[in-house]
């Protein structure tokens, strides 16, 4: 809904923070890229910065079935395509 095409920004990396989830209007005079996600809650609200395809990638060796053990509610989306 920002007019910013959807891309893969890395947040977080090997533990270490990267950047923030920014939208357009946040991202001048920073080293940052802005991610494409942002949310409208209702009507009245206005745009904001939200994880709307936001996914965890595993590092290769992972088991990704535990990562996701202890989740007691949620869903978890399997690709044959990585």
């Amino acid at each position: 809904g920002e007019g910013t095409a959807c891309r893969e920004v890395v947040l977080v990396e090997e533990g270490a923070f990267r950047q923030p989830l920014l939208a357009w209007w946040q991202g001048g005079g920073l080293h940052a890229r802005t991610s494409g996600c942002v949310a409208r809650p209702g009507w009245r609200d206005l745009p904001r910065p939200s994880p709307t395809h936001l996914y965890l990638r595993p590092a290769p060796g992972i088991d990704r079935r535990a990562l996701t053990a202890s989740i007691g509610r949620g869903y978890r989306l399997v690709s044959d395509s990585a």
